[in-house]
């Protein structure tokens, strides 16, 4: 299991911001969250230079991004879109439509490129 160790920076969490803190990574896990430098040996090591270190973002209201929408009903532009979201920090959308009424063809194309990704 891959471990990530990023330290140096201010920690967001539910109880408030931790100045200098460390997060560690375990898989696909936050470990552990501390206000010293909490060792983990074998672990890659990210400085985070004094930045701030939050969890990834997840946006409930989604048109599109990169130059793509979801209204285009295309599986490859969906994949844009996210890539470019995940670029700004967003680890998880969801896709809205602009008060159009999807095609059925474009809602199975959604709902499967969205069944894809689990």
């Amino acid at each position: 299991m891959q471990r990530i160790r990023i330290s140096n920076g201010h920690v967001i969490t539910p109880a408030g911001i931790i100045p200098n803190g460390t997060v560690l990574v375990e898989g696909t896990t936050i470990a552990a969250i501390g206000d010293k430098n909490l060792s983990a040996a074998d672990a890659r090591e990210i400085d985070a230079n004094g930045k701030y270190i939050a969890p990834g973002f997840i946006d409930i209201h989604v048109h599109g991004g990169g130059g793509y929408d979801f209204m285009d009903g295309d599986a490859s532009g969906f994949l844009k879109i996210a890539e470019t979201h995940a670029r700004f920090g967003t680890t998880g959308m969801m896709p809205t439509t602009f008060g159009e009424q999807l095609s059925a063809k474009q809602l199975e194309i959604l709902v499967n490129f969205l069944a894809s990704q689990k």
